[in-house]
C-alpha cells in the first residue's frame, strides 16, 4: 500500500495544480497569440525573477512582495496578451501555495517537519540534491531518517545556497572555512532543516518528501557517472566514497 501511495497522490496533484507544460498543446495556443513560459524545477529565486523580468510581452514590474525563494512553482505557463508580470508571479505563488497545501495534507504519518514551510524547505534540499527525479525518493528518505535520528543533514546545497542568497549560484568548491563557518545554513554543523527554501521544488519533489519511501538508508554520495549511491552504514558510505574518488581519477 505504501508504495502505491506516492503515485496515486502524484497523480491527484497533478491533476488538480500540475501547470500546462510547452510543446504540443502550445501549437494551437500560438494561434491565439499566447505564449508559453517555463520556469525549470528547482530554479533559484534569483533565477525565477530574471527569467519573469525578461518575458517578451509582459506589463508591469516583477512584484517583489510576492518573490519569496520556494513559494514560486516551476512548470509551464501560459501566456495571454495583456498580461502583467504581477499576474503571472500571483498565479506561480497560487500554484506551489496549492500544491504544498495538498501534500501537507497527506503527508506520512511521523514525517519530522513541523509546518508546511518546513516541508517547502526539505522538498527543496531533495530537488537540489537529487540528480534526476529518479532519485527523489532514496534522497528524500536519507534525509527524513538523519532528521527523525537527529543527526547533521551534512549536505552542500544549503551551504552554498547561504554564502551567496542564490544570487547568483556559488561557483566554486566549497572550501574547509566554508564547512566550519558558523551559519544556520551550514548543516554541516548545524542538525534539522536550513532556515527556508533554497530553491523551488517541483510537484513530485513535494509529493514524493511528504510520503518518502521506508529506508534504513543514511548517506548517499555522487557516483561520478551523474548518479547517487546511498548506505546505511558509515563503512558503506566510506567504500562509496572511494568509487567515487577512483571514478573522478579515472576521468
Amino acid at each position: 500500500m505504501r508504495r502505491m501511495f506516492v503515485p496515486v497522490l502524484l497523480a491527484a496533484l497533478v491533476a488538480v495544480f500540475g501547470m500546462a507544460k510547452p510543446g504540443a498543446a502550445l501549437a494551437s495556443e500560438q494561434a491565439r497569440n499566447v505564449r508559453g513560459f517555463e520556469v525549470p524545477a528547482g530554479a533559484t529565486l534569483h533565477e525565477i525573477r530574471a527569467l519573469v523580468a525578461k518575458a517578451d510581452g509582459l506589463g508591469g514590474d516583477v512584484p517583489e512582495r510576492l518573490m519569496e525563494e520556494g513559494w514560486l512553482a516551476p512548470g509551464g505557463y501560459s501566456l495571454r496578451p495583456g498580461m502583467t508580470r504581477g499576474e503571472l508571479v500571483e498565479t506561480m505563488r497560487g500554484a506551489q501555495e496549492g500544491r504544498l497545501s495538498a501534500a501537507w495534507d497527506y503527508r506520512a504519518p511521523g514525517l519530522p517537519v513541523a509546518t508546511p514551510g518546513e516541508l517547502l524547505a526539505l522538498a527543496s534540499l531533495v530537488e537540489c540534491e537529487a540528480p534526476s527525479s529518479d532519485f527523489y525518493g532514496l534522497v528524500a528518505s536519507v534525509l527524513v531518517n538523519r532528521l527523525k535520528l537527529g543527526i547533521a543533514l551534512q549536505v552542500d546545497t544549503p551551504l552554498r545556497y547561504g554564502i551567496t542568497g542564490g544570487d547568483p549560484a556559488l561557483d566554486r568548491p566549497l572550501t574547509q572555512g566554508d564547512l566550519a563557518a558558523d551559519t544556520p545554513w551550514n548543516l554541516y554543523r548545524n542538525a534539522g532543516l536550513p532556515p527556508g527554501p533554497v530553491c523551488a521544488p517541483s510537484l513530485e519533489a513535494l509529493a514524493v518528501t511528504a510520503h518518502p519511501p521506508e529506508t534504513d538508508l543514511l548517506y548517499f554520495v555522487s557516483d561520478g557517472a551523474g548518479g547517487l549511491r546511498f548506505a546505511a552504514t558509515l563503512a558503506e558510505h566510506n567504500a562509496n566514497v572511494r568509487l567515487y574518488r577512483e571514478a573522478v581519477r579515472a576521468e
